[in-house]
This record gives structure tokens, C-alpha cells and sequence, in this order.
């Protein structure tokens, strides 16, 4: 077992052993920068990152679940605890940098056309890969272990995203857990979470994208259900970091099947699908027909199924 495995099995216990595994593979996963990244290193910082991820969702949960049960349901039940949600907030964004770290580490002294860079975990999948700034697209995101590549979200770049002579890391990953579980409008959000993101080779800040002149497309398939009484139907969201909640500002519904929804953005960011309400439509009575229905009512009429 690697070091980074036995941390991933350390953080099932959650809290503050989840934290200082987390941090251990944080630890890792930035020594792996200056000299790249194994295939088989990457598995075990990976699958770590996704059973800490696990943990910690899971302890976020349990903990709202206990606040319900003694304040009642009246109260802001689906909120954790200060000292949980913000343990869940630093999970977040250490998932996020250990995912960057071995993106970037993987795909150290690449070049373009070169095989990206992929590794899957049953929480966390990862891709990245070198191309320069006329790259157009899709980019196809490896499925979680036991699950079709038609249920994994897949992104398409414009043409015209960046300058010619740029060369680009291009960092794509899918979560299938809601790392952004502790914010209080993430109750709605089902399925994955897809996140894409440009640096300029070596370069440790993400690049800031101009608005794109042709917006930027994510196929996220549905997994949102609905009962015969009220039903539910998902619609494009994306993580605003500066506000720390789902937004839909700058997304577009494109398409929609019976299976995924085609959502266009004019930035890059973490994306997801938000299950949202729908009232269902009532038939009601029609009251100039139902005049003339109960004017033709009569004892004889009115009797169903009268008793011989």
C-alpha cells in the first residue's frame, strides 16, 4: 500500500484525521511538481483525495442530519455547524489544489499532441493535456471506475478561445460527490461536478479568459428525478467562487434530452446541474362548462353504479 493510500484509509474515520490526511496528500502532491508525476503515484494521490473527499462530505452530512434532529425541521436544517462547514469549505479548496498540483504535475515537459494525462478514481476523475491556443473541440473526460463514458460529463472549446501562439495546460476533472456540499443552495444540485480550467504552461495562476466570442459548451447528463405530484428538472449552474454559491449568470440552456443537458458558458469554472422545482399543471374545471354540466344533473344521473 502506498503512503498515499494509507492516508486515504486514515481520512474514512473523518474529521481531524480527515484533515491532516488531506493535508499530507496536499503535502505530496506539491513535492511531485518539480519532478512530475507516476502513473501509479497519481493513482494513490488521487484515490486518497477521493475517499478524504468522501469522509468529509459524509461528516458535513451527518452533522446537518444531527442539527435536524434536535432543532426540528423549522429551523435551517440543511446548514452545518460553523466549525463543520468550515472544515467542509478548506476540504474543498484542498481537493481543488491537490486535483491542480497532479493535473499540472502530470502533464510537466509535455508537448502538444502528446497523450494527455488521465487517471480515474471512483470519486475523482481526472484529464489534462498540452495545446496551444487554436485548439477547438471536445474533450471527452474518463468515466469513474464500473460507470458508462455516456454518463461522465464532456466539454467543447470555441474556436477562437485563446491567441494562436499561446501554449496552454488545459485542466479538465469530474467530481462525483458536491465538494461545495456546505453551501446552503447545493441541497439542489445532483450528479457530477465538471471543472475546466486554462494555465499558461508552467505557469501556477490559472489564466483569466476574456469573455468568449462563441461561448464554451458542457454535456452534463441528468440524473434528477421527480414524483407524479411534484416534479423536478435540471438547469445549468456554475460555482461563483467570489460569492461562494451556485450561479446561473453567463450560462445558457443549449439543448436538452432525456439523458443530458447541453449547457453554454462565457467563462470557465466548475460546472454542475441544479434540480429545480416544477409546479405541475392541475386541470381545473372549466366553470362556463361546468354550468352546463350541473344543469343536466339529476337524482337519476347522479347515482353511479346503483345497487340492483
Amino acid at each position: 500500500m502506498t503512503a498515499a493510500s494509507t492516508l486515504g484509509t486514515e481520512a474514512l474515520s473523518g474529521g481531524d484525521n480527515a484533515a491532516n490526511a488531506q493535508s499530507s496528500v496536499l503535502a505530496l502532491a506539491e513535492a511531485s511538481g518539480d519532478s512530475g508525476l507516476g502513473d501509479v503515484a497519481a493513482q494513490g494521490l488521487l484515490d486518497s483525495a477521493g475517499s478524504i473527499l468522501d469522509a468529509t462530505i459524509d461528516e458535513t452530512a451527518g452533522v446537518a442530519a444531527g442539527r435536524r434532529r434536535l432543532l426540528g425541521a423549522a429551523s435551517s436544517a440543511s446548514t452545518p455547524s460553523p466549525s463543520a462547514k468550515e472544515r467542509a469549505e478548506r476540504s474543498a479548496a484542498a481537493t481543488n489544489s491537490i486535483v491542480k498540483l497532479l493535473s499540472k504535475s502530470g502533464v510537466k515537459g509535455g508537448v502538444e499532441g502528446q497523450e494527455p494525462f488521465s487517471v480515474t478514481s471512483p470519486n475523482l476523475q481526472v484529464k489534462a493535456f498540452i495545446a496551444d491556443g487554436e485548439l477547438t473541440g471536445g474533450v471527452e473526460m474518463p468515466p469513474a471506475p464500473g460507470r458508462a463514458a455516456a454518463s461522465t460529463p464532456s466539454f467543447n472549446i470555441p474556436p477562437g478561445f485563446d491567441s494562436s501562439g499561446a501554449r496552454n495546460e488545459i485542466l479538465s476533472s469530474i467530481s462525483n460527490k458536491n465538494i461545495y456540499g456546505f453551501s446552503n443552495d447545493s441541497s439542489r444540485i445532483e450528479g457530477d461536478t465538471a471543472s475546466f480550467t486554462i494555465y499558461a504552461a508552467g505557469d501556477p495562476e490559472e489564466k483569466v479568459m476574456a469573455k468568449f466570442s462563441v461561448p464554451f459548451q458542457i454535456k452534463i447528463p441528468i440524473t434528477v428525478t421527480g414524483s407524479s405530484c411534484r416534479k423536478t428538472q435540471g438547469g445549468c449552474r456554475y460555482w461563483d467562487k467570489d460569492k461562494n454559491q451556485w450561479s446561473t449568470e453567463g450560462m445558457f440552456e443549449k439543448e436538452r434530452t432525456a439523458t443530458y443537458i447541453l449547457c453554454e458558458a462565457t467563462h470557465l469554472s466548475d460546472f454542475a446541474v441544479s434540480a429545480d422545482d416544477i409546479v405541475p399543471e392541475f386541470n381545473l374545471v372549466n366553470p362556463v362548462d361546468a354550468g352546463d354540466l350541473f344543469s343536466n344533473l339529476s337524482m337519476e344521473n347522479a347515482v353511479v353504479n346503483p345497487k340492483p
